[in-house]
């Protein structure tokens, strides 16, 4: 028999995932402290190379005592946000570095570590039944909600990545670039059973606060068993001093050895500073003086014999790197420009290109790595030289822990590029104000040429605390919370979450988007209807402010001129629509971007647009388009096929073509839209999608099962995926320890989840030929012959079985059904996100002639119900029965039962 995690397995751990290296003391007094006290503490207080990013080791093995029965019940899920682009990818690809050992020590346990392979094991068991994964590990960054995002797993240990905007959109129920029924389930999943690490919390005080807030308003609701959101802030700086705040901390004199001598060479590392003073340094985007200071100090450090590795170089503004960047590689030097507004894909291609260069191996094929902030917090870069521009002094700080970070350099210079001593900043450079330069200035002046600058010295000179960008953070309170809950509303004028998350109002954090697709129908109606059924993902985004998405914008329009062929188009909540105004663009939006127009600066969100050749088109994983063309993929032959046939013929037809792809069941997509053509009318486009993806679907999947083929057996009754799903959200219940009168109400409410699905109309639409014995799922094959079958069966525009459902169980529950109450009620109607608190369909729409769905949905039952139950138990609670039982229906379904 497998021995269990133990606690002092600690250290044997964490040696296995860093390469032998064992924890320094602070980390293992951070695990002590939440073995201890069952919570995380409020603070970590660490300078700069200290390896807070640890806090992904620290959680999975914590998850890992706690399924022994060696720790209390922390959060499965660790949060960790941070306000760089650059530390979220790092923070993603550390998580999947120890989900890919976990996996490998589960599928070859002789070849694996003994440690890592009972925490893999121990991290399995919270799968119950099910084949799960012993971590998730997903990104919230560019706009849009991530696929790996496990909004149907909530009982395994996760790790998940954002940026404070992706993070907090979401812990407030208006998460940007999700489905507005996406909203309630994302919600529970950030706040919920989580730790939320917030990393340089002095960068995100309005966050902080709120995040403390949803904590607290937590924690006034109902009692379900499952932790409520912990919330720790890490920083060199903290944001407060209050002493009823937990804390664990580094002191550089006060080292606990041999075990902390790794962190002493980081703490004492040699790091020379130089003052190079600019007369025409201005704090602007792009001055020539900070350009040209930076490309000669650069010069300089190449051609010096005892240079080894990468050479850093962090600016202030995007269009200064852009310019550093493209002057370097006029000059045949090997420069790499990583910006915030870069697309996950074209990040994707550096790290490919060269392995490494965003740790502190680096990569010998680059020279120098040229950034802006996206380099200053917490990525594991380690230069032996760079140069920096003027900053507040706590980003110029952080910017000097990527400077011999490790401490492995004899010796490593910083070049500070700053303005004369009389002309220190008298005017605000965005995205910094005059006074925090001006005390950036005063602050690093104290330290001579020469002089070192590590972690250890520069902690005996506190960095002065940049200047609070508002008078007042906003608090918020209860019934805010009720408001934004309701998440299903479409709202002409989005509510603004700015108040409740940027600490600047006036400045514009990137929070919308720009998608660059060049597989476009001929027509308007056809390119629209294939944006909507293959719509943006989060990786083809480039992020940008409002301000430079609209510039974008309006660059399109003027290229395209009057009347385009195909208008603007905008990607907004899960849908793709038409762009009347650049100035219509809100927080969240991602513009879709259609013509062959340049908007990029080596391969930067830029305008004007420097790069001479439009984007390339980011591929999506598993879906091909072919588009009716005389050289095309496909005869054209097919694509008249494809006009005249239905769907389900046309996918035999396809079978019959390419027999390989029979076994492998992808769905085949039609278009509605044709191509006029004198050789006759064809599709405007055909898809090709794997399976995998449509089990990704959590809406697909509720009507169409992957498991069934035509002339096999028959599609799950009703009967029996209810039973299934009931069964399953038992198990999830009692894996998470939902408290037992909760834990009732969503296995009940699972039972009744799908009894609209009785309804005659919806069984002709999945084809069943008896409808005394209703089906759960559909024979279908692809998601467009659900959608057709749905448009062809009779159901008004709209009709949802689950409202149906809920009339279905509000009528037990009046005839005496003690199971039943409006809890129960609720989550059965608002499961898949509608009803929060409106369901578009009344009573008569819905169920003609019945008296229970008119009292719900036409007098306004429901919503006075939705009312009640927020105030009661709590929107976050709510939140998270509904998002339970929505998970085993989706993990069912998923397998196709």
């Amino acid at each position: 028999m497998m021995e269990p995690v133990q606690l002092h397995d600690f250290d044997e751990f964490f040696a296995a995932l860093n390469g032998g290296h064992k924890p320094f003391s602070w980390q293992c007094a951070l695990v002590s402290h939440v073995v201890q006290h069952g919570v995380w503490p409020d603070q970590i207080v660490a300078p700069t190379g200290a390896g807070k990013s640890s806090v992904v080791d620290v959680h999975v093995f914590l998850n890992a005592l706690s399924a022994c029965g060696n720790a209390p019940r922390i959060p499965r899920r660790l949060h960790t946000v941070v306000n760089r682009r650059g530390l979220v990818d790092n923070q993603y690809q550390r998580a999947l570095s120890i989900q890919s050992m976990l996996k490998e020590a589960l599928q070859d346990p002789a070849a694996a570590s003994d440690v890592v392979l009972r925490v893999a094991s121990a991290l399995q068991t919270f799968s119950g039944n099910r084949q799960g994964h012993p971590l998730v590990a997903s990104v919230l960054r560019g706009g849009l909600t991530s696929r790996s995002l496990p909004v149907s797993d909530f009982s395994s240990c996760a790790v998940i990545a954002s940026t404070p905007d992706m993070w907090g959109s979401r812990a407030l129920f208006q998460g940007y670039g999700s489905t507005l029924y996406a909203r309630p389930r994302e919600t529970a999943l950030m706040t919920m059973d989580s730790v939320v690490v917030l990393d340089e919390a002095h960068l995100n005080r309005q966050l902080l606060v709120t995040a403390r807030r949803i904590r607290d308003i937590q924690q006034a609701g109902a009692k379900t068993g499952i932790p409520e959101l912990q919330v720790v802030e890490t920083t060199a700086t903290p944001s407060t001093h209050n002493t009823e705040y937990s804390s664990i901390g580094v002191d550089p004199n006060d080292l606990e050895f041999p075990r902390d001598n790794a962190l002493h060479l980081r703490l004492h590392a040699t790091k020379r500073i130089t003052h190079e003073q600019l007369p025409k340094w201005n704090g602007k985007m792009g001055n020539r003086a900070v350009v040209d200071g930076a490309i000669e100090r650069i010069e300089q450090w190449l051609n010096d014999e005892a240079r080894t590795g990468t050479i850093g170089c962090i600016v202030n503004h995007v269009d200064t790197a852009i310019k550093i960047s493209a002057a370097l590689k006029k000059s045949k030097i090997r420069a790499v420009l990583l910006v915030g507004r870069l697309r996950p894909h074209d990040l994707e291609d550096i790290e490919e290109t060269y392995p490494g260069i965003f740790t502190p191996k680096g990569h010998p094929d680059v020279d120098v790595v040229v950034a802006t902030q996206t380099l200053e917090v917490g990525v594991d870069v380690d230069f032996q030289y760079m140069v920096t521009e003027l900053a507040p002094a706590t980003a110029v700080q952080q910017r000097i822990g990527r400077l011999n970070r490790l401490g492995k350099y004899d010796d490593a210079e910083l070049v500070i590029l700053q303005p004369t001593a009389d002309a220190a900043p008298k005017r605000d450079c965005p995205p910094y104000t005059a006074e925090d330069l001006r005390n950036g200035l005063t602050w690093i002046n104290q330290f001579e040429d020469g002089e070192d600058i590590n972690p250890a010295r520069v902690g005996e000179y506190a960095a002065p605390a940049t200047d609070p960008r508002r008078l007042l953070y906003q608090r918020l309170e209860f019934r805010d919370v009720e408001l934004l809950a309701k998440s299903s509303e479409r709202h002409a004028h989005p509510m603004e979450l700015e108040f409740w998350l940027r600490d600047d109002l006036s400045d514009e954090t990137p929070q919308a988007g720009v998608v660059v697709r060049h597989t476009v129908a001929k027509t308007a109606e056809a390119t629209i209807e294939l944006l909507r059924t293959i719509p943006p993902t989060a990786n083809e985004v480039f992020p940008g402010s409002i301000t430079t998405v609209r510039e974008v914008a309006a660059k399109v329009a003027q290229t395209l001129g009057r009347d385009p062929a195909i208008p603007q188009l905008v990607y907004r909540a899960g849908e793709v629509e038409v762009l009347e105004d650049v100035k219509d663009l809100k927080p969240g939006d991602v513009l879709i971007v259609t013509a062959d127009i340049p908007i990029t600066t080596e391969q930067v969100l830029s305008i004007p647009a420097g790069d001479k050749d439009a984007p390339e088109e980011a591929a999506i994983d598993g879906v091909t388009v072919y588009l009716p063309k005389d050289q095309g993929e496909l005869d054209l032959e097919l694509f008249r096929a494809a006009h005249e046939l239905t769907p389900a013929e046309f996918t035999e037809l396809w079978y019959s073509r390419f027999p390989d792809d029979e076994a492998q069941a992808p769905s085949i997509e039609i278009s509605a839209s044709i191509v006029e053509d004198p050789r006759g009318d064809m599709a405007a486009w055909i898809i090709r999608r794997e399976s995998k993806i449509l089990r990704a679907d959590s809406e697909t999947i509720q009507e169409w099962t992957p498991s069934v083929q035509p002339g096999g057996e028959m599609p799950p009754t009703l009967a029996d995926h209810q039973r299934d799903v009931a069964q399953r959200a038992r198990e999830i219940c009692d894996g998470l320890g939902v408290e037992g009168s909760f834990a009732q109400h969503i296995v009940t409410a699972a039972e009744l989840h799908d009894e609209g699905k009785q309804d005659s109309r919806f069984q002709r639409m999945l084809k069943n030929p008896d409808v005394t014995q209703p089906w759960a799922k559909s024979l279908t094959r692809s998601r467009q012959e659900i959608l057709r079958s749905k448009a062809g069966s009779g159901l008004p525009v709209g009709w949802r079985h689950e409202q149906l459902s809920a009339v279905v169980a509000e009528e037990k529950r009046l005839s005496g059904d003690e199971r039943i109450n409006k809890l129960v009620v609720h989550i059965v109607g608002a499961s898949h996100g509608r009803g929060r608190d409106l369901f578009p369909q009344t009573g008569e729409e819905l169920a003609p002639g019945s008296e229970t769905a008119h009292r719900l949905f036409t007098e306004g039952q429901w919503e006075s119900n939705v009312r009640t139950l927020t105030r009661k138990f709590g929107a976050y609670t709510l939140a998270l029965c509904e998002s339970l039982e929505r998970a085993a229906d989706a993990q069912i379904s998923g397998e196709g039962r």
